[in-house]
């Protein structure tokens, strides 16, 4: 998993059924307002990577102490039910880098 930051779940909040917002306590990942994450879990026994990730845009800005994340549950989608799912305390995991060019400073 040298690939991955390991992260974890510091609270979550489920604001309707469908949409959620998850805090991670995450040190060591700077990012720009504009950039996102790739959040990742382990992938399920016999599947082709190891791991499971997806691209989560920052929700706090920089330098806040927890980075936090507002999603969509997709059901039966293959990370966001179990992103929903995650308790405070439990691990996942963010891409070593934040990535994205939605920032004021690629504009002209």
């Amino acid at each position: 998993m040298s690939n991955w930051l390991e992260g974890r779940v510091a609270a979550r909040k489920a604001w309707t059924d469908k949409l959620h917002s998850i805090e991670v306590d995450a040190p060591g990942l700077a990012f720009t307002a504009g950039q996102f994450a790739r959040l990742a879990l382990p992938a399920p026994p016999g599947a082709k990577e190891p791991m499971i990730g997806r691209p989560y845009s920052f929700v706090n800005p920089p330098g806040a102490p927890r980075h936090e994340f507002y999603f969509a549950v997709v059901p039966d989608g293959p990370l966001s039910p179990r992103l929903a799912a995650l308790a405070p305390g439990e691990l996942l995991w963010l891409g070593l880098n934040a990535n994205g060019f939605f920032c004021v400073g690629e504009l002209l």
